[in-house]
């Protein structure tokens, strides 16, 4: 018995030590990471000028101290005048004068938790300044407009301060202290172009290639085709179409729900083409922090807006796909591993992979993945939204429009899909109202200018993949 004893606690040292030098392995790739260089602005043509402005803004921004302070605000309480203590966190902006060629270094403030009818303060700027938040309520969506001295500044950088979990326990000096400084820019209109979003499509697809690449060398095999590798089926397209479909906010596009008007009265851009390109230009200004930091309130985060909601019966999105693939070694912890751009891609791939391999999957998608991936994708990509049922249904509403309209063949090209979309909406619960518009957005960026024009993998040969 004493023998036992021993020997399962020197297991157990054994795997502490295994687990020990995994996690370190993670933090290593997660350090590589954040130092892998934003895209080069050597090769643009009209736009390096402004691709350089945007580097430099960061370069100047990183250098402004920001802290979490309290001020007074007088609110009317029957009416008498009361007089509260309130926390807000600073935040940083560094603006260009694009008439004028000068740079403007602002520190603004805002609530600790964003809201939708709050407008940033104006803590020390260069003259006399006014800002308007257009749209979001924290650094990764907030979208400013900005005049100082009558004139309207562009801004080209900003820094925030991100509060750990536990910041609402904490005082002053220590929120200050534990919050982690984050260089962040959600993309403004006015920095969305063709030559930026083409830069930003080809720097997310060469680190798409290095994580298929780590997946075909650690032979993770593909549930859904049996003696097939995983990347021998899900290819950087596919996985760059799941990551702008997630990142495109409904909010923006033209065709929108009611309650986006009251948030967002006037819409940003006249085609939903540009609100396409504003998330790969997210990946110029922001290189592989772009998203990192997103989590939604269905506590969706990460570029890929992975969720890990545990309960008795499920153990969560994120575990299942990692103990579904033990090879493909993904990173234990949710947290890193979501703000891990390669990890979290690497993820998708595989929850693309078991959703495919459901036996409610027909037949006839598991074919269309591999003959036209446009059509394959959007089977997975319903039940990446909505579950294995959406997909399902999708499938089944497919297979009786095609029915009905004496379809044999089916073809993305030729395929009404609008026409299809509104059939769908006029058979009420067919589809969940958010699935429908997931697969709306999953044909529309297929059909996007850039996808249309580029051959598939088309990388910046300079840029290192790993």
């Amino acid at each position: 018995m004493k023998f036992l004893v021993i020997f399962m606690f020197g297991l157990l040292v054994q795997q502490g030590r295994a687990a020990s030098v995994d996690d370190q392995t993670h933090v290593n790739l997660f350090q590589q990471e954040l130092a892998y260089p934003l895209p080069s602005c050597e090769e643009l043509r009209t736009q390096r000028t402004l691709c350089e402005h945007l580097r430099e803004a960061r370069e100047r921004v990183q250098t402004m101290n920001l802290s979490i302070v309290a001020t007074s605000e007088q609110h009317q309480v029957r009416k008498k005048k009361v007089i509260t203590s309130v926390l807000k966190r600073q935040f940083a902006v560094v603006a260009y004068d694009p008439d004028a060629q000068t740079w403007h270094e602002l520190v603004l403030s805002m609530p600790l938790v964003g809201n939708s009818t709050f407008q940033p303060d104006i803590v020390s700027a260069d003259g006399q300044c006014q800002v308007t938040r257009l749209k979001g309520q924290t650094f990764n969506k907030m979208i400013f407009r900005l005049y100082c001295d009558k004139r309207e500044l562009l801004v080209y950088a900003s820094q925030h301060l991100s509060l750990p979990p536990e910041w609402r326990e904490q005082k002053i000096t220590s929120m200050t202290a534990k919050a982690e400084k984050v260089v962040y820019l959600a993309t403004p209109p006015y920095l969305v172009n063709e030559e930026f979003a083409h830069l930003g499509r080809q720097y997310v697809l060469t680190v798409l290639t290095g994580v298929l690449r780590d997946l075909r060398a650690l032979g993770v095999p593909s549930r859904a085709y049996p003696g097939r590798l995983v990347a021998d089926v899900i290819t950087e397209t596919m996985l760059l179409n799941l990551l702008v479909i997630e990142q495109t906010d409904p909010c923006l596009l033209q065709d929108r729900e009611p309650g986006c008007v009251r948030l967002l009265p006037k819409l940003l851009y006249a085609l939903d083409e540009q609100v396409v390109d504003a998330v790969l230009t997210e990946f110029v200004i922001n290189g592989l922090e772009a998203y990192r930091h997103i989590c939604s309130v269905a506590a969706a985060c990460g570029a890929f807006q992975f969720t890990n909601n545990k309960t008795q019966a499920f153990r969560g999105t994120y575990n299942v796909v990692r103990q579904s693939y033990p090879s493909a070694q993904l990173d234990p912890l949710f947290t890193r591993g979501t703000r891990s751009f390669r990890n979290s891609a690497k993820a998708a791939a595989l929850l693309i992979d078991l959703e495919l391999s459901s036996s409610g999957t027909p037949g006839w998608v598991r074919e269309a993945v591999i003959s036209d991936e446009r059509v394959g994708l959007l089977f997975p990509a319903a039940a990446y939204n909505g579950g294995a049922s959406q997909s399902r249904k999708l499938a089944q509403l497919v297979t009786e429009y095609r029915r009905l309209h004496g379809m044999n063949e089916f073809f993305f090209e030729s395929f009404p899909w609008t026409h299809f979309f509104v059939w769908v909406k006029a058979k009420g619960l067919a589809l969940k109202k958010e699935t429908l518009g997931y697969v709306k957005k999953s044909v529309d960026t297929w059909n996007h200018p850039l996808n249309r024009r580029l051959t598939p993998i088309e990388h910046d040969s300079r840029m290192k993949d790993f």
